[in-house]
């Protein structure tokens, strides 16, 4: 809120909390993408908030603790992602009608093992595992 109006003038705050824009990722399932959107002022309307890869709809999730979640499936609507660099656009708006647009980019290579986000399914390696590598194929998770 302005403190001289009391009006917000700011949008929602969305950032990218797993995996890290701009990493070499394989685009096929078990693949989930979580953004955390907050808007402190004037509160998100849920309505308003969507996911886009290149363009194309993806259905996704908002929580109770603000994460908007992607599930990358073999069926279904949220279809596996071909190779090459992928453009992911959240949108989100709050009730006093600003507007956030954010764009991440994701760098897919479908010949890295799939991406499993720490604590989930993967006990074996602390962290989670993965293909975290900077664009070298990565390590693997240290297995």
């Amino acid at each position: 809120f302005d403190r001289e109006i009391g009006v917000d003038l700011t949008p929602p705050d969305i950032k990218i909390a797993w995996p890290i824009g701009g990493d070499d990722i394989s685009g096929q399932p078990p693949l989930e993408l979580i953004f955390k959107i907050e808007d402190e002022a004037s509160g998100l309307k849920l309505d308003t908030i969507k996911l886009e890869i290149d363009g194309v709809p993806y259905v996704s999730e908002f929580t109770k603790d603000g994460f908007l979640v992607t599930r990358v499936t073999a069926s279904g609507k949220n279809r596996p992602l071909n190779n090459g660099r992928r453009t992911v656009t959240v949108t989100a708006s709050d009730w006093m009608g600003n507007v956030a647009i954010k764009t991440f980019t994701l760098n897919i290579d479908n010949s890295l093992k799939p991406l499993v986000r720490p604590g989930a399914n993967d006990t074996a390696t602390p962290g989670g595992g993965g293909n975290r590598g900077g664009g070298t194929g990565g390590d693997g998770g240290g297995r």
